[in-house]
């Protein structure tokens, strides 16, 4: 009796192990822009793990995207651009001069669709920065604080490092 309640426990544990697991997609990027877009980092909409990918010196890189995640965003030096995945696709190419992306699958183009790009901040509440207030770098992980504003260019104490950098690159964490 316990013999055959441990060999049914096992079997659904099993089953239910194997049915949680997430299936990905390799899709193959490149990201130009009058030249090839070199170290855009790229993200995955809406997915509980923040894997990011990061493209080469010819712009290109291979991300493992979750079947049932179509949603994907790039940032760089410009505006945040946004874009769906449509599928079957094994290649895309986004031209960011000509806000355009092109599918293709098996080596064929399958589709062609415009984008638009998007300046994040529009949906931020402007926040004046002062001194003593903790602030990061926009996408930056490092959090410090304000010790001196000169004009525009506050004075940031990261700790063991400070750094002069421009009021429109921080992010306000907490206030002093």
């Amino acid at each position: 009796m316990k013999k055959t309640i441990l060999i049914t426990l096992f079997f659904l544990i099993s089953f239910i192990s194997n049915s949680q697991q997430i299936e990905y997609e390799e899709i193959k990027l490149k990201i130009i822009d009058k030249g090839p877009m070199a170290g855009t980092n790229i993200y995955i909409e809406n997915q509980e793990k923040n894997d990011s990918f990061t493209t080469d010196f010819e712009g290109e890189a291979i991300i493992k995207i979750p079947k049932d995640k179509n949603l994907i965003r790039l940032y760089f030096m410009g505006p945040n651009v946004r874009f769906k995945i449509l599928r079957p696709t094994d290649y895309i190419v986004v031209d960011l001069d000509s806000k355009k992306v092109w599918y293709y699958f098996k080596g064929k183009k399958i589709k062609k669709k415009k984008i638009k790009a998007k300046i994040e901040e529009e949906n931020k509440p402007k926040v004046t920065l002062k001194v003593g207030d903790r602030v990061r770098m926009i996408d930056g992980k490092a959090i410090g604080t304000i010790d001196v504003i000169e004009k525009t260019k506050p004075t940031v104490n990261f700790g063991i490092f400070t750094s002069k950098v421009s009021l429109d690159q921080l992010e306000y964490v907490q206030p002093a």
